[in-house]
Order: C-alpha cells, then sequence, then structure tokens
C-alpha cells in the first residue's frame, strides 16, 4: 500500500489539508494544474477521538457510527505509518513547511498525532467500508500515474519489472559511453606517440653515409704519408645505414700505424 509520501514523491500528487471531514481522500483535478491531481486530507485526529466520545443529537450523521470515526483514523494512519521513518521524515517536513506557509504563526496547523498512530490492522482498501469508494479512487490514480521526472523515476518501485529495465538501460549505456571514451583516449595517445616518435627519429640518407665512409678512406690514406715518429691515428666515427634505412649503427675505429725508421 502507498503513502503520502509516495503520493507526493512518486505520484506527484499535491497533498491539501482540510478542515471538512467529507473531503477526506477526496482526489480532485484543478484547471489551473490539469498534470497534477489533488488529495484533501483531514489530518485532525485529535478531534476524531474527542467526537468518537462525544454523543451527538444529530440524527442521520455519521459522527453517532464510532466505526465511522475509527476508520477515517485508520486511514490516516494507513497513510502515514508510523513505523516507516521515511514517511516520518516527511511528514514533519511537510508540517513544519504548512505551518510556514500559514498567515499568522498563532494558527493552528496540521495535527502532529497524524503521525504517531498506531499501525492498522489492514493494508487493503477492501477491508474499509465507509472510504473504500476513495482508497480505490486514490488507488487507481496512483497506479496509473507515469514517472515524469528521473527523480520520480528512481523512486517508483510500484513497477519492478519496469524500474528493472530502466536501470538496466542506464547501466549498459553508460558502459557504452565510458567504452567509447576509453577508445577515443587510447587513439588519441597512440596517435601523439607515433607523431613524436617521426619527429625525434629522422633517418639519415645514404649519401651521409657514403660520404662518411669517404671520410674514413681518405684519412687512412693521409696515414700512410705520415712521418715515421708517428706512433697512432684515430679516425672519427661513421655512420653505418643498412639498405632499408631502419637500422642505424655507429662505428668508432682506431687504427695504429707503425712505420719502421730508416
Amino acid at each position: 500500500m502507498f503513502t503520502l509520501r509516495d503520493l507526493q514523491q512518486i505520484g506527484d500528487f499535491i497533498i491539501q489539508p482540510t478542515d471538512n471531514i467529507f473531503e477526506h481522500l477526496l482526489v480532485r483535478r484543478h484547471k489551473d494544474r490539469e498534470t497534477r491531481l489533488t488529495l484533501y486530507v483531514f489530518f485532525h485526529v485529535s478531534a476524531l477521538k474527542k467526537l468518537r466520545y462525544w454523543n451527538l443529537t444529530r440524527n442521520g450523521s455519521h459522527f453517532n457510527d464510532p466505526k465511522f470515526l475509527d476508520e477515517t483514523i485508520q486511514t490516516l494512519a494507513l497513510l502515514l505509518p508510523r513505523n516507516d521513518a521515511k514517511s516520518l521524515k516527511w511528514f514533519k517536513t511537510y508540517c513544519e513547511k504548512f505551518q510556514r506557509s500559514l498567515p499568522s504563526p498563532e494558527l493552528n496547523g496540521i495535527d502532529p498525532k497524524a503521525g504517531l498512530l498506531l499501525p492498522v490492522g489492514s493494508k487493503r482498501a477492501e477491508d474499509y467500508n465507509y472510504w473504500l469508494s476513495r482508497l480505490m479512487t486514490l488507488e487507481k490514480e496512483y497506479e496509473n500515474y507515469s514517472p515524469r521526472t528521473l527523480r520520480q523515476f528512481m523512486r517508483a518501485r510500484r513497477r519492478y519489472r519496469d524500474w528493472t529495465i530502466y536501470w538496466v538501460t542506464v547501466t549498459a549505456l553508460l558502459l557504452a559511453l565510458i567504452s567509447t571514451a576509453a577508445g577515443i583516449v587510447s587513439a588519441f595517445v597512440g596517435g601523439f606517440a607515433l607523431k613524436k616518435d617521426k619527429n625525434g627519429n629522422k633517418p639519415i640518407t645514404a649519401a651521409c653515409c657514403c660520404r662518411n665512409i669517404d671520410h674514413i678512406t681518405s684519412t687512412v690514406a693521409v696515414a700512410s704519408e705520415v712521418p715515421a715518429s708517428a706512433s697512432g691515428m684515430t679516425l672519427e666515427p661513421a655512420h653505418i645505414i643498412d639498405p632499408s634505412h631502419t637500422m642505424v649503427v655507429t662505428v668508432s675505429i682506431t687504427t695504429t700505424i707503425t712505420v719502421a725508421g730508416a
């Protein structure tokens, strides 16, 4: 069974206190707010308990029947279960907000005892007599309401199958977004690394290689003409590149030349 908190936060009902007991549990749709339903609630529990013990002289009045008053109190206990912590917290906040909306702080607001009633014996609308019709209408309107906001959908668990499908879809969508973002980042990092590698390792041409080798040959030729007093010569490093230009090898050649004296 639903509570007043469920009706407001999930069903988007407007909970309107009323001083007319015959408007209790009445559901109306106003022209200026056709998308939302208004539920009137008679919160005066203390007055109901006093009326139960008073002998009223009005013939034909429902107040002559204690069962009517008891059932009215039970509907409040049904909509405001005191063993539901979330419902009690909501009711406390609702009472404070309604009290601040009154033109004078001296005016009586909502009876706080409405949230302290003993649990009802039955939570089924069919077990009520006087308020059966309005409870059935209220239940029908609540079940037929489709959440319009994300917050309402997150709280709406009365349709477990729809609620489960919704969260499975949301989870799958989030995973797809994360996977796509990871792929984009990976491609960007890979492209940046490849570009950096190309700029930092420029290939050396074969002409450069040949020029270095010619220089080595010339140096060796000059070394044969050195005086007899020379004991040795170190050749400059040369770069050797394989034909595919995929490997660069630096070769340092040290040659010692000994020439016999005359």
